[in-house]
Protein backbone atom coordinates (compact mmCIF):
# COMPACT_ATOMS: atom_id res chain seq x y z
CA UNK A 1 0.00 0.00 0.00
CA UNK A 2 0.97 3.38 -0.63
CA UNK A 3 0.36 6.83 0.98
CA UNK A 4 0.01 10.58 0.54
CA UNK A 5 3.82 11.96 -0.39
CA UNK A 6 3.89 15.60 -1.17
CA UNK A 7 6.65 17.03 -3.73
CA UNK A 8 7.68 20.08 -2.83
CA UNK A 9 10.07 23.11 -4.35
CA UNK A 10 10.31 25.25 -1.62
CA UNK A 11 12.64 27.57 -0.20
CA UNK A 12 10.84 29.06 2.69
CA UNK A 13 9.85 27.92 6.05
CA UNK A 14 6.61 30.04 6.37
CA UNK A 15 4.81 27.59 4.32
CA UNK A 16 3.99 24.15 6.01
CA UNK A 17 2.07 21.85 4.21
CA UNK A 18 0.59 18.43 6.58
CA UNK A 19 0.03 15.55 5.46
CA UNK A 20 -2.95 13.87 4.72
CA UNK A 21 -4.22 10.11 4.05
CA UNK A 22 -6.46 11.03 1.37
CA UNK A 23 -4.53 13.22 -1.92
CA UNK A 24 -7.40 15.09 -2.07
CA UNK A 25 -7.32 16.84 1.11
CA UNK A 26 -4.27 17.33 0.84
CA UNK A 27 -4.81 19.54 -2.51
CA UNK A 28 -8.16 21.20 -0.57
CA UNK A 29 -5.96 22.58 2.32
CA UNK A 30 -3.68 24.41 -0.41
CA UNK A 31 -4.81 28.30 -0.05
CA UNK A 32 -5.25 29.80 -3.60
CA UNK A 33 -1.69 31.17 -4.06
CA UNK A 34 -0.59 27.78 -3.16
CA UNK A 35 -3.13 26.01 -6.14
CA UNK A 36 -1.84 28.52 -8.52
CA UNK A 37 1.82 27.49 -7.55
CA UNK A 38 1.55 24.14 -7.52
CA UNK A 39 2.53 21.64 -10.40
CA UNK A 40 1.02 18.06 -9.00
CA UNK A 41 2.36 14.29 -9.93
CA UNK A 42 0.55 11.74 -8.75
CA UNK A 43 2.54 8.41 -8.13
CA UNK A 44 0.65 4.84 -8.32
CA UNK A 45 0.19 1.83 -9.89
CA UNK A 46 0.20 0.80 -13.42
CA UNK A 47 -3.58 0.42 -13.40
CA UNK A 48 -4.72 3.37 -12.10
CA UNK A 49 -1.95 5.48 -14.07
CA UNK A 50 -4.23 6.66 -17.36
CA UNK A 51 -6.84 8.37 -14.57
CA UNK A 52 -4.27 9.99 -12.72
CA UNK A 53 -2.89 11.62 -16.20
CA UNK A 54 -6.63 13.28 -16.63
CA UNK A 55 -5.95 14.32 -13.07
CA UNK A 56 -2.59 15.89 -13.66
CA UNK A 57 -3.25 17.20 -16.83
CA UNK A 58 -6.92 19.19 -15.11
CA UNK A 59 -4.85 20.84 -12.39
CA UNK A 60 -1.59 21.57 -14.05
CA UNK A 61 -4.17 23.69 -16.69
CA UNK A 62 -5.71 25.44 -14.08
CA UNK A 63 -9.08 23.97 -13.38
CA UNK A 64 -8.09 23.29 -9.36
CA UNK A 65 -11.70 22.58 -8.25
CA UNK A 66 -12.74 20.02 -11.07
CA UNK A 67 -9.36 17.97 -10.19
CA UNK A 68 -10.01 17.50 -6.89
CA UNK A 69 -13.39 16.28 -7.76
CA UNK A 70 -12.17 14.04 -10.26
CA UNK A 71 -9.65 12.96 -7.90
CA UNK A 72 -12.64 12.33 -4.98
CA UNK A 73 -14.45 10.02 -7.65
CA UNK A 74 -11.24 8.29 -7.87
CA UNK A 75 -11.10 5.47 -4.75
CA UNK A 76 -8.12 3.24 -6.74
CA UNK A 77 -6.14 6.21 -5.93
CA UNK A 78 -7.45 6.89 -2.96
CA UNK A 79 -4.28 5.72 -0.84
CA UNK A 80 -1.60 6.72 -3.40
CA UNK A 81 1.14 8.90 -3.45
CA UNK A 82 1.02 12.68 -5.05
CA UNK A 83 3.48 15.33 -5.68
CA UNK A 84 3.22 18.79 -5.54
CA UNK A 85 6.63 21.08 -7.02
CA UNK A 86 6.04 25.22 -6.72
CA UNK A 87 6.28 27.24 -9.57
CA UNK A 88 8.03 29.75 -8.35
CA UNK A 89 10.54 28.77 -5.25
CA UNK A 90 10.53 31.12 -2.19
CA UNK A 91 14.11 31.90 -0.29
CA UNK A 92 14.36 30.36 3.01
CA UNK A 93 16.65 31.15 6.14
CA UNK A 94 16.35 30.80 9.15
CA UNK A 95 19.66 30.89 12.14
CA UNK A 96 19.70 30.45 15.93
CA UNK A 97 23.16 32.18 16.47
CA UNK A 98 25.50 30.85 13.69
CA UNK A 99 23.80 27.60 13.55
CA UNK A 100 21.15 27.40 10.20
CA UNK A 101 17.90 25.57 10.54
CA UNK A 102 17.54 23.01 7.97
CA UNK A 103 13.61 22.35 6.88
CA UNK A 104 11.04 23.57 8.78
CA UNK A 105 9.92 19.86 10.67
CA UNK A 106 10.42 18.89 14.02
CA UNK A 107 10.62 15.53 15.16
CA UNK A 108 13.67 14.72 13.21
CA UNK A 109 14.79 11.13 13.78
CA UNK A 110 18.05 10.74 11.26
CA UNK A 111 19.63 13.13 8.98
CA UNK A 112 22.39 12.66 6.57
CA UNK A 113 24.41 15.23 4.83
CA UNK A 114 26.67 14.81 1.86
CA UNK A 115 28.34 17.49 -0.65
CA UNK A 116 28.86 17.70 -4.21
CA UNK A 117 32.35 18.37 -5.23
CA UNK A 118 32.13 19.72 -8.35
CA UNK A 119 29.43 22.82 -7.68
CA UNK A 120 29.88 22.89 -3.75
CA UNK A 121 26.30 21.93 -3.41
CA UNK A 122 25.37 20.37 0.29
CA UNK A 123 22.62 18.25 0.06
CA UNK A 124 20.89 16.93 3.34
CA UNK A 125 18.17 14.05 3.64
CA UNK A 126 15.70 14.09 6.64
CA UNK A 127 13.87 12.25 8.33
CA UNK A 128 10.34 13.43 10.43
CA UNK A 129 7.62 11.77 12.48
CA UNK A 130 4.29 12.86 11.99
CA UNK A 131 2.19 10.90 14.31
CA UNK A 132 2.94 7.04 13.94
CA UNK A 133 4.91 7.23 11.01
CA UNK A 134 7.80 8.48 9.87
CA UNK A 135 8.63 10.72 6.68
CA UNK A 136 11.62 12.29 4.92
CA UNK A 137 13.15 15.32 3.30
CA UNK A 138 15.58 16.45 0.32
CA UNK A 139 17.42 19.81 0.86
CA UNK A 140 19.87 21.65 -1.36
CA UNK A 141 22.29 24.50 -0.18
CA UNK A 142 23.80 26.32 -2.96
CA UNK A 143 25.42 28.40 -0.56
CA UNK A 144 27.89 26.13 1.02
CA UNK A 145 25.66 25.66 4.12
CA UNK A 146 24.15 29.73 5.10
CA UNK A 147 20.65 28.63 3.75
CA UNK A 148 18.82 25.75 2.80
CA UNK A 149 15.77 24.47 0.24
CA UNK A 150 13.67 21.78 1.08
CA UNK A 151 13.04 20.48 -2.75
CA UNK A 152 11.07 17.35 -1.94
CA UNK A 153 8.73 15.50 0.99
CA UNK A 154 8.12 11.97 0.97
CA UNK A 155 4.69 11.09 3.09
CA UNK A 156 4.64 7.18 2.90
CA UNK A 157 5.85 5.46 5.89
CA UNK A 158 9.52 5.34 6.12
CA UNK A 159 11.53 3.64 8.32
CA UNK A 160 14.92 4.52 7.62
CA UNK A 161 16.89 7.07 4.83
CA UNK A 162 20.33 7.52 3.82
CA UNK A 163 21.83 9.58 0.75
CA UNK A 164 24.79 10.11 -1.69
CA UNK A 165 25.90 12.42 -4.43
CA UNK A 166 26.79 10.41 -7.69
CA UNK A 167 27.79 12.21 -11.60
CA UNK A 168 25.04 15.06 -12.24
CA UNK A 169 22.80 13.65 -9.08
CA UNK A 170 21.77 13.28 -5.60
CA UNK A 171 20.30 10.11 -4.97
CA UNK A 172 18.04 8.68 -1.26
CA UNK A 173 17.71 5.56 -0.38
CA UNK A 174 14.81 5.16 1.81
CA UNK A 175 12.60 1.73 3.27
CA UNK A 176 8.97 1.70 2.53
CA UNK A 177 6.47 -0.15 4.74
CA UNK A 178 9.51 -1.81 6.09
CA UNK A 179 9.60 -4.37 3.04
CA UNK A 180 11.38 -2.45 0.57
CA UNK A 181 14.11 -0.57 -0.38
CA UNK A 182 13.88 2.13 -2.48
CA UNK A 183 15.84 5.25 -4.27
CA UNK A 184 15.08 8.11 -5.79
CA UNK A 185 17.44 10.90 -7.24
CA UNK A 186 17.54 14.82 -8.00
CA UNK A 187 19.57 17.18 -9.87
CA UNK A 188 23.04 18.44 -8.16
CA UNK A 189 22.38 21.80 -9.82
CA UNK A 190 19.12 22.81 -8.20
CA UNK A 191 17.65 20.61 -6.00
CA UNK A 192 14.87 19.42 -8.04
CA UNK A 193 13.40 16.37 -8.08
CA UNK A 194 14.18 13.61 -11.54
CA UNK A 195 10.08 12.97 -12.39
CA UNK A 196 11.56 10.98 -15.78
CA UNK A 197 13.49 8.69 -12.81
CA UNK A 198 10.81 8.46 -10.42
CA UNK A 199 11.27 5.72 -7.75
CA UNK A 200 12.71 2.32 -7.97
CA UNK A 201 12.90 -0.91 -6.38
CA UNK A 202 15.99 -2.09 -4.99
CA UNK A 203 15.25 -4.28 -2.28
CA UNK A 204 11.76 -6.21 -2.17
CA UNK A 205 12.69 -9.46 -0.98
CA UNK A 206 9.51 -9.60 1.39
CA UNK A 207 11.68 -9.33 4.07
CA UNK A 208 12.01 -6.09 6.72
CA UNK A 209 14.76 -3.82 6.26
CA UNK A 210 16.15 -3.10 9.85
CA UNK A 211 19.10 -0.56 8.17
CA UNK A 212 19.74 1.06 4.95
CA UNK A 213 22.86 2.70 3.55
CA UNK A 214 23.51 4.60 0.49
CA UNK A 215 27.78 5.50 -0.67
CA UNK A 216 28.92 6.20 -4.01
CA UNK A 217 32.20 6.24 -5.33
CA UNK A 218 31.84 10.32 -6.04
CA UNK A 219 35.73 11.24 -5.40
CA UNK A 220 37.25 8.61 -8.11
CA UNK A 221 38.35 9.98 -11.26
CA UNK A 222 36.02 8.04 -12.86
CA UNK A 223 33.35 7.95 -10.89
CA UNK A 224 30.18 5.23 -11.95
CA UNK A 225 29.16 3.21 -8.57
CA UNK A 226 26.28 3.76 -6.63
CA UNK A 227 25.83 1.10 -3.16
CA UNK A 228 23.01 0.36 -1.97
CA UNK A 229 23.51 -1.90 1.64
CA UNK A 230 20.65 -3.10 3.92
CA UNK A 231 20.55 -4.96 7.35
CA UNK A 232 17.70 -7.75 6.77
CA UNK A 233 15.58 -8.80 9.53
CA UNK A 234 16.98 -12.16 9.53
CA UNK A 235 20.49 -10.75 10.46
CA UNK A 236 21.94 -10.89 6.64
CA UNK A 237 23.60 -7.98 5.35
CA UNK A 238 22.43 -7.36 1.15
CA UNK A 239 24.79 -5.00 -1.06
CA UNK A 240 23.18 -3.73 -4.37
CA UNK A 241 25.20 -1.63 -6.42
CA UNK A 242 25.27 0.11 -9.73
CA UNK A 243 27.91 0.39 -12.96
CA UNK A 244 26.89 4.05 -13.96
CA UNK A 245 26.43 7.30 -12.78
CA UNK A 246 22.87 7.51 -13.45
CA UNK A 247 21.74 4.59 -11.76
CA UNK A 248 19.02 2.81 -13.71
CA UNK A 249 20.06 -0.61 -13.64
CA UNK A 250 19.16 -2.50 -9.97
CA UNK A 251 18.75 -6.46 -11.11
CA UNK A 252 18.62 -8.85 -8.70
CA UNK A 253 21.00 -11.51 -9.98
CA UNK A 254 23.36 -9.14 -11.54
CA UNK A 255 24.12 -6.05 -9.71
CA UNK A 256 24.31 -7.58 -6.00
CA UNK A 257 26.90 -9.30 -3.90
CA UNK A 258 26.39 -11.75 -1.34
CA UNK A 259 28.28 -10.96 2.10
CA UNK A 260 27.89 -14.01 3.69
CA UNK A 261 26.85 -12.54 6.85
CA UNK A 262 24.65 -13.82 8.62
CA UNK A 263 24.82 -12.12 12.44
CA UNK A 264 24.49 -7.64 11.43
CA UNK A 265 21.82 -6.23 13.72
CA UNK A 266 21.91 -2.59 13.68
CA UNK A 267 24.00 0.79 13.15
CA UNK A 268 25.10 0.27 9.70
CA UNK A 269 27.63 2.32 7.79
CA UNK A 270 29.31 2.49 4.32
CA UNK A 271 31.82 4.05 1.94
CA UNK A 272 34.05 3.46 -0.78
CA UNK A 273 37.49 3.93 -0.89
CA UNK A 274 39.72 4.95 -3.86
CA UNK A 275 40.45 2.89 -6.04
CA UNK A 276 37.27 0.91 -5.72
CA UNK A 277 36.76 -1.03 -2.50
CA UNK A 278 33.54 -0.65 -0.82
CA UNK A 279 33.87 -0.99 3.23
CA UNK A 280 31.07 -1.49 5.56
CA UNK A 281 30.51 -1.40 9.15
CA UNK A 282 27.87 -2.74 11.76
CA UNK A 283 27.71 -3.73 15.33
CA UNK A 284 26.29 -7.99 15.36
CA UNK A 285 24.06 -9.57 17.47
CA UNK A 286 27.04 -10.43 19.41
CA UNK A 287 26.68 -6.22 20.13
CA UNK A 288 30.68 -6.49 18.50
CA UNK A 289 31.57 -3.90 15.89
CA UNK A 290 32.49 -5.59 12.40
CA UNK A 291 33.71 -4.14 9.28
CA UNK A 292 34.16 -5.51 5.82
CA UNK A 293 35.70 -4.61 2.96
CA UNK A 294 36.49 -5.46 -0.99
CA UNK A 295 34.62 -5.94 -4.02
CA UNK A 296 33.82 -8.83 -5.51
CA UNK A 297 35.74 -11.08 -2.65
CA UNK A 298 35.76 -9.37 0.24
CA UNK A 299 37.39 -9.29 3.67
CA UNK A 300 35.91 -9.68 7.49
CA UNK A 301 37.11 -8.15 10.61
CA UNK A 302 35.29 -7.93 14.01
CA UNK A 303 37.22 -5.32 15.59
CA UNK A 304 35.82 -4.37 19.14
CA UNK A 305 33.12 -5.22 21.52
CA UNK A 306 30.63 -2.45 21.40
CA UNK A 307 28.25 -2.95 24.14
CA UNK A 308 24.18 -3.73 24.04
CA UNK A 309 22.96 -0.40 24.00
CA UNK A 310 20.43 0.03 21.12
CA UNK A 311 21.17 3.80 20.48
CA UNK A 312 24.97 2.58 19.52
CA UNK A 313 25.62 3.68 15.45
CA UNK A 314 28.84 3.23 13.57
CA UNK A 315 30.92 5.40 11.44
CA UNK A 316 33.35 4.15 8.87
CA UNK A 317 35.08 6.54 6.26
CA UNK A 318 38.41 5.85 3.71
CA UNK A 319 41.22 7.57 1.72
CA UNK A 320 43.06 5.13 -0.44
CA UNK A 321 44.66 2.48 2.02
CA UNK A 322 43.56 4.29 5.41
CA UNK A 323 40.20 3.32 7.05
CA UNK A 324 38.64 4.36 10.07
CA UNK A 325 35.76 2.92 11.58
CA UNK A 326 33.85 5.26 15.11
CA UNK A 327 31.76 3.21 17.58
CA UNK A 328 30.67 3.87 21.05
CA UNK A 329 32.28 1.81 23.50
CA UNK A 330 31.19 0.47 26.52
CA UNK A 331 34.06 -0.26 29.50
CA UNK A 332 32.89 -2.23 31.79
CA UNK A 333 35.23 -1.74 34.34
CA UNK A 334 34.72 2.04 34.66
CA UNK A 335 31.07 1.56 33.60
CA UNK A 336 31.35 4.23 31.20
CA UNK A 337 31.00 4.57 27.11
CA UNK A 338 33.50 5.43 25.28
CA UNK A 339 34.07 6.94 21.60
CA UNK A 340 37.09 4.93 20.16
CA UNK A 341 37.96 4.37 16.57
CA UNK A 342 39.87 1.33 14.60
CA UNK A 343 42.20 2.54 11.88
CA UNK A 344 43.86 0.83 9.56
CA UNK A 345 47.00 2.12 7.38
CA UNK A 346 47.41 -1.25 4.75
CA UNK A 347 43.70 -1.49 3.56
CA UNK A 348 42.84 -3.69 6.62
CA UNK A 349 45.40 -6.17 7.20
CA UNK A 350 46.76 -4.40 10.57
CA UNK A 351 44.13 -2.17 12.66
CA UNK A 352 45.15 0.08 15.48
CA UNK A 353 42.88 1.54 18.17
CA UNK A 354 42.44 4.83 20.25
CA UNK A 355 40.18 6.44 22.23
CA UNK A 356 38.78 10.03 21.30
CA UNK A 357 38.01 10.27 24.84
CA UNK A 358 38.53 9.03 28.12
CA UNK A 359 36.64 11.11 30.34
CA UNK A 360 33.88 9.96 31.78
CA UNK A 361 31.81 13.99 31.68
CA UNK A 362 31.63 13.37 27.76
CA UNK A 363 30.32 9.44 27.11
CA UNK A 364 28.66 8.98 24.27
CA UNK A 365 26.04 6.58 21.94
CA UNK A 366 26.71 8.24 18.55
CA UNK A 367 28.88 10.09 16.53
CA UNK A 368 30.02 10.29 12.35
CA UNK A 369 33.19 9.92 10.67
CA UNK A 370 34.47 11.38 7.13
CA UNK A 371 37.92 10.95 5.60
CA UNK A 372 37.13 11.89 2.17
CA UNK A 373 39.70 13.87 -0.40
CA UNK A 374 42.72 13.41 0.80
CA UNK A 375 42.34 16.22 3.63
CA UNK A 376 42.55 14.26 7.22
CA UNK A 377 40.21 12.86 9.08
CA UNK A 378 37.13 14.46 10.96
CA UNK A 379 34.49 13.07 13.68
CA UNK A 380 31.91 14.46 15.34
CA UNK A 381 30.03 13.13 18.36
CA UNK A 382 27.23 14.23 20.96
CA UNK A 383 27.94 13.60 24.49
CA UNK A 384 25.47 11.58 27.17
CA UNK A 385 25.90 13.36 30.06
CA UNK A 386 25.81 17.57 29.09
CA UNK A 387 24.05 16.77 25.73
CA UNK A 388 26.57 18.50 23.96
CA UNK A 389 28.19 18.09 20.28
CA UNK A 390 32.18 18.10 20.10
CA UNK A 391 34.06 17.99 16.82
CA UNK A 392 37.78 16.37 16.28
CA UNK A 393 40.48 16.61 12.87
CA UNK A 394 43.68 15.24 12.03
CA UNK A 395 45.46 15.11 8.94
CA UNK A 396 47.23 12.48 6.94
CA UNK A 397 49.63 10.96 8.27
CA UNK A 398 49.24 12.49 12.05
CA UNK A 399 48.42 10.42 14.55
CA UNK A 400 46.98 13.34 16.70
CA UNK A 401 43.77 14.61 16.95
CA UNK A 402 43.18 17.79 18.05
CA UNK A 403 41.34 18.50 21.10
CA UNK A 404 37.60 18.09 20.63
CA UNK A 405 35.79 21.24 20.23
CA UNK A 406 31.84 22.34 20.52
CA UNK A 407 30.50 22.50 16.76
CA UNK A 408 26.48 23.37 18.16
CA UNK A 409 25.23 26.43 19.23
CA UNK A 410 22.00 24.56 20.86
CA UNK A 411 21.96 21.62 22.63
CA UNK A 412 22.13 18.59 20.37
CA UNK A 413 19.84 15.34 20.93
CA UNK A 414 22.37 13.10 22.28
CA UNK A 415 20.57 9.78 20.24
CA UNK A 416 19.82 11.13 16.97
CA UNK A 417 23.56 10.43 14.84
CA UNK A 418 25.22 13.59 13.70
CA UNK A 419 26.29 13.70 10.17
CA UNK A 420 30.11 15.23 8.96
CA UNK A 421 31.31 15.99 5.24
CA UNK A 422 34.50 17.99 4.10
CA UNK A 423 33.39 20.69 2.48
CA UNK A 424 36.04 22.95 1.48
CA UNK A 425 39.80 22.20 1.92
CA UNK A 426 40.29 22.37 5.99
CA UNK A 427 36.54 23.09 6.20
CA UNK A 428 33.76 20.35 7.40
CA UNK A 429 29.97 20.43 7.84
CA UNK A 430 28.22 18.94 10.51
CA UNK A 431 24.11 18.62 10.45
CA UNK A 432 22.40 17.63 13.61
CA UNK A 433 19.29 17.19 15.60
CA UNK A 434 18.57 19.63 18.85
CA UNK A 435 17.00 18.90 21.52
CA UNK A 436 14.37 19.62 23.09
CA UNK A 437 13.02 20.70 19.71
CA UNK A 438 13.88 18.39 17.76
CA UNK A 439 14.83 20.11 14.51
CA UNK A 440 17.76 19.85 12.03
CA UNK A 441 20.17 22.34 11.97
CA UNK A 442 23.98 22.95 10.12
CA UNK A 443 27.11 23.91 11.21
CA UNK A 444 30.21 24.66 9.68
CA UNK A 445 33.86 24.61 11.17
CA UNK A 446 34.73 28.16 10.21
CA UNK A 447 31.86 29.73 11.08
CA UNK A 448 33.57 31.34 13.53
CA UNK A 449 34.53 34.43 11.45
CA UNK A 450 31.31 35.39 10.72
CA UNK A 451 28.51 33.57 8.58
CA UNK A 452 27.10 37.23 7.96
CA UNK A 453 29.55 39.09 6.80
CA UNK A 454 29.44 38.43 2.64
CA UNK A 455 25.85 38.52 2.89
CA UNK A 456 25.33 41.64 5.70
CA UNK A 457 22.75 44.10 5.26
CA UNK A 458 23.68 47.78 5.61
CA UNK A 459 20.69 48.13 7.57
CA UNK A 460 21.34 45.51 10.29
CA UNK A 461 23.40 44.97 12.92
CA UNK A 462 26.08 42.24 12.08
CA UNK A 463 29.07 40.52 14.17
CA UNK A 464 31.54 38.10 13.34
CA UNK A 465 35.42 37.38 14.42
CA UNK A 466 39.17 36.52 13.16
CA UNK A 467 38.30 33.19 14.70
CA UNK A 468 36.45 30.60 16.01
CA UNK A 469 39.13 29.17 19.07
CA UNK A 470 41.55 31.32 20.20
CA UNK A 471 43.73 30.53 23.56
CA UNK A 472 45.10 34.54 24.66
CA UNK A 473 43.05 36.91 22.68
CA UNK A 474 40.40 36.91 19.56
CA UNK A 475 39.81 40.27 17.51
CA UNK A 476 35.68 40.69 17.66
CA UNK A 477 34.17 43.06 14.75
CA UNK A 478 31.04 44.59 14.54
CA UNK A 479 28.71 46.64 12.59
CA UNK A 480 25.74 49.45 13.45
CA UNK A 481 23.50 50.88 11.05
CA UNK A 482 23.27 54.82 10.56
CA UNK A 483 19.09 53.83 10.62
CA UNK A 484 19.43 52.47 14.04
CA UNK A 485 19.24 54.04 17.33
CA UNK A 486 22.75 53.06 18.57
CA UNK A 487 22.65 55.23 22.07
CA UNK A 488 21.55 52.23 23.78
CA UNK A 489 23.99 49.30 21.66
CA UNK A 490 25.55 47.03 23.72
CA UNK A 491 28.41 44.29 23.16
CA UNK A 492 29.10 41.33 26.05
CA UNK A 493 30.43 38.44 26.72
CA UNK A 494 28.30 35.54 28.25
CA UNK A 495 29.56 32.35 29.35
CA UNK A 496 27.53 28.73 28.11
CA UNK A 497 25.28 29.08 31.32
CA UNK A 498 24.47 33.00 30.29
CA UNK A 499 25.97 34.22 33.03
CA UNK A 500 28.20 37.78 32.38
CA UNK A 501 31.66 37.51 32.08
CA UNK A 502 32.39 40.88 30.67
CA UNK A 503 31.07 43.82 28.90
CA UNK A 504 33.18 44.75 25.80
CA UNK A 505 31.85 48.06 24.39
CA UNK A 506 28.39 50.49 24.88
CA UNK A 507 26.51 53.43 22.89
CA UNK A 508 28.92 53.25 20.04
CA UNK A 509 28.50 55.21 16.44
CA UNK A 510 27.48 54.10 13.33
CA UNK A 511 29.44 51.88 11.57
CA UNK A 512 32.07 49.57 11.48
CA UNK A 513 34.11 48.72 14.69
CA UNK A 514 36.53 45.97 16.46
CA UNK A 515 37.46 45.57 20.28
CA UNK A 516 39.30 43.08 20.99
CA UNK A 517 38.83 40.15 24.33
CA UNK A 518 41.97 39.15 26.25
CA UNK A 519 39.90 35.89 27.56
CA UNK A 520 39.50 37.51 31.14
CA UNK A 521 36.57 38.70 33.19
CA UNK A 522 37.59 41.98 35.30
CA UNK A 523 41.22 41.50 34.61
CA UNK A 524 40.84 37.69 35.70
CA UNK A 525 41.35 35.18 33.43
CA UNK A 526 38.27 33.16 32.16
CA UNK A 527 38.28 29.55 32.46
CA UNK A 528 38.80 27.42 29.17
CA UNK A 529 35.45 26.80 27.35
CA UNK A 530 32.61 28.06 25.06
CA UNK A 531 31.25 31.91 25.34
CA UNK A 532 29.06 34.22 23.31
CA UNK A 533 29.42 37.56 22.00
CA UNK A 534 26.15 39.17 22.25
CA UNK A 535 25.64 42.37 20.40
CA UNK A 536 22.39 44.34 20.53
CA UNK A 537 21.01 47.55 19.38
CA UNK A 538 17.53 48.64 19.67
CA UNK A 539 15.01 46.02 19.03
CA UNK A 540 18.25 43.72 16.74
CA UNK A 541 20.30 41.05 18.32
CA UNK A 542 23.29 38.52 16.94
CA UNK A 543 25.51 36.57 18.99
CA UNK A 544 28.68 35.01 17.79
CA UNK A 545 30.46 31.62 19.84
CA UNK A 546 33.62 31.42 20.40
CA UNK A 547 35.78 28.83 22.33
CA UNK A 548 38.73 29.54 24.57
CA UNK A 549 41.34 26.79 24.87
CA UNK A 550 44.56 28.15 26.08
Amino acid sequence: MKYCVIFVVCFSITLTIRLHAIPSQTLENLTAYEKSNAIIDIECEEGAQARADVIEETWNSGNYEEAIGLLKNSPELDDEAIGIQWKEPVKMSSRWSVDVQVGSNDSIRVVDLDVDNSTGHLFAVIMHQEGTSHHWTANISTDTGKTWAETFTWGSITSDVDCAVLGDYFYVAYSVTTHTGRIRRFNTSDGSSDEVYGNIYVISEGVPLKDISLTSDADAPSSRYLIYLSIMENDSLRLYFNFDTLATSWIRDVNFYNLGISNADRGLDACCAVPNKVWTSYIGTDDSLYVVGGWSSWSHYKLYYSGTNSSYVTSISAYGDTVITVVPSYHSTLDEYWVVYRITYDGGTDWAWGPIFMDSTNQSFVNDVTARNGDGIGIVYVTVNNAEGFYTHRGYPSADFITPVSFADNVPRNNVKPSIERIADGVYGTLYVNWPGEMAWFDRSDWGSGIDEDVTDKNTISISSTAAIFSSKIDINYYLPATKNNGDMSLDIYDITGAHVKTLARGMPAGSHSVTWFGDSDGVLAPNGIYFAVLKSGDSKESLKITLIR
